[in-house]
């Protein structure tokens, strides 16, 4: 033992002892409380991507079809579809950007939905999807590429 130890009178050996283990106890519980912190961020992350899948999948598969059908009669209509779920969309953008801790990575989420849809004030708040400044009739590929954008920030590493 190092002599300093053995200076000491017995009361001071515990008092000395007590701090080093009250220390290390409360290193561990901060520790564990930051590790806890971050599974259940990663967790909430991973509930709001799946809820942004979820709720992009059927206008990819709507997209999907109407380019399959291109111009015969199954083809269905892409516009009003987006437009019905366009609150769903919302709905899961809002909950997952939360979700974006990064204020970079947040701004670039924010601004690939603001390229997939806006909201057009002088015609009685109609939304105008990214299609309706596509050229050459390419806008279903082009609202699908702007989806898709949107879903990469949502995936799984």
């Amino acid at each position: 033992m190092p002599s300093f130890i053995n200076s000491l009178s017995i009361s001071d050996q515990w008092f000395y002892g007590s701090c080093i283990m009250i220390i290390i106890t409360l290193g561990g519980i901060l520790f564990t409380h930051r590790l806890l912190l971050f599974r259940d961020r990663k967790k909430n992350f991973f509930e709001a991507s799946k809820k942004l899948i979820e709720a992009f999948s059927p206008a990819i598969a709507c997209i999907d079809a109407a380019v399959l059908y291109d111009s015969t009669h199954d083809s269905p209509d892409v516009n009003s579809f987006l437009c019905d779920s366009f609150e769903t969309h919302d709905a899961a953008v809002n909950q997952f950007e939360a979700y974006i801790t990064r204020k970079r990575k947040r701004k670039a989420f924010k601004k690939a939905w603001e390229e997939y849809c806006e909201l057009e004030p002088y015609h009685g708040g109609i939304t105008l999807f990214a299609g309706h400044y596509a050229p050459n009739g390419k806008h279903l590929e082009f609202i699908k590429e702007k989806i898709e954008i949107i879903l990469k920030f949502g995936k799984l590493k």
